[in-house]
């Protein structure tokens, strides 16, 4: 390994050199994933990821990034990290791009410094003239961030009504560090009970994300990142319960309404149970408890804001998700007058007033509607005032001021 390090250096810190002591990585971290190629080179793939997996012992706790801050000790320039991480931005990089793609990059990068120097940045405009990406956030969290990402992934299965399987997998980031988000392509396999393995790629950019895979037959197991082309810890731990879509659909005021909280989870076996904080949605709306789905029709409008709790039927405290949710119901153009809300002003708005007024019938959906003569209240009034219009002539609705 040594000597293909130090050989390495004839192109990689000699042929081009690193212009300052911080962008000593484009040294020390070339020349040590030349080792990892040279292993590939004498064993093949499997004998290059094992060197790979091998010099990920260190778990970088420094707080430190490749790109080496403080200069003025040896020994902080030329830190293991530098090394064996300036290596594993290689390694990434080269799944990232494809092996032709990446291998033309460092081509590209040898034909533009060669006999001269370089810095982060000029190596990174290389890569991404050749490759077509913007891998700015890709160099600015490995090259300038701390340590790597800490994952927990889980995944919930079921069998898919028209064939096939559904897998429900949730992937989430631990790390306090900087960057506590790393957004990466991350490979998923999943194994089968019967056939060959199927191969997933996801895009994680945030702290906590599903994906929904769909498979043929009946899943064994989910692996993330199989075979190790991402520097990072990793766990698996249990599904429990989780509603997964963060939005729901827009509405209109006084028109049907139809839209689903979506959940998986729960112990297995077991139904779910939806149901909105303190009662929050408008009048007209509800929530099916077995189903979380959303229905009716609203004379609300505006924005309208609600948190749902999904729980386990037997397990409330073990399995529960929440999620916070906001619609708008787009306003309809007003009618003034229209007190029962059925689309006109006729003898079936005054029979509705008098009906609230006197006999405790239903309160108006819209008391601004409801309120026709303006007097910011709904009363015997508004009865009259609507009779005098349909029958005398008299003058027409106002909007209310009850609201």
């Amino acid at each position: 390994e040594t000597i293909v390090h130090e050989i390495a250096h004839q192109w990689w810190g000699d042929m081009i050199t690193c212009r300052d002591w911080p962008n000593i990585w484009l040294n020390e971290g070339f020349a040590t994933y030349c080792e990892g190629l040279y292993y590939e080179s004498i064993g093949g793939p499997d004998l290059y990821h094992d060197y790979m997996y091998d010099i990920t012992y260190i778990e970088y706790p420094y707080g430190q990034s490749i790109y080496v801050m403080d200069t003025t000790e040896t020994w902080g320039i030329f830190s293991y990290r530098v090394y064996a991480k300036g290596a594993w931005v290689l390694h990434m990089l080269r799944h990232i791009t494809g092996d032709s793609v990446f291998f033309e990059i460092m081509n590209q990068y040898r034909a533009e410094y060669e006999w001269g120097t370089a810095v982060t940045e000029d190596f990174q405009a290389v890569c991404e003239s050749v490759s077509g990406l913007d891998l700015s956030a890709y160099f600015q969290q490995w090259i300038y961030g701390v340590c790597q990402p800490n994952y927990r992934h889980a995944y919930y299965t079921e069998p898919n009504p028209t064939g096939g399987w559904d897998i429900y997998y949730h992937v989430r980031q631990l790390q306090t560090t900087d960057p506590q988000v790393f957004v990466m392509p991350l490979d998923v396999r999943v194994t089968l009970l019967s056939g060959d393995p199927v191969d997933f790629v996801i895009h994680n950019d945030q702290r906590e994300q599903d994906f929904l895979f769909h498979v043929d037959s009946e899943p064994r197991n989910v692996f993330l990142d199989p075979d190790s082309w991402v520097l990072k810890l990793s766990e698996w731990e249990q599904y429990g319960l989780r509603i997964l879509n963060e939005k729901l659909s827009d509405g209109v005021q006084g028109e049907p309404y139809l839209d689903s909280v979506i959940a998986k989870g729960g112990y297995p076996g077991h139904d779910l149970v939806y149901e909105v904080f303190n009662d929050a949605l408008p009048s007209g709306l509800e929530i099916d408890a077995a189903t979380g789905i959303i229905s009716g029709t609203t004379y609300a409008s505006g924005d309208i804001d609600f948190i749902v709790e999904v729980t386990d039927e037997y397990f409330p405290a073990s399995y529960a998700d929440t999620m916070a949710y906001e619609i708008y119901l787009q306003p309809v153009a007003s009618r003034p007058g229209d007190a029962n809300v059925d689309a006109d002003v006729n003898v079936g708005d005054v029979v509705f007033l008098i009906n609230y007024v006197f006999k405790g019938g239903p309160a108006p959906e819209v008391p601004n509607w409801a309120d026709a003569n303006a007097d910011c209240a709904v009363n015997v009034g508004d009865a009259v005032y609507l009779i005098a219009f349909i029958f005398n002539g008299g003058p027409i609705p106002q909007l209310g001021c009850v609201d």
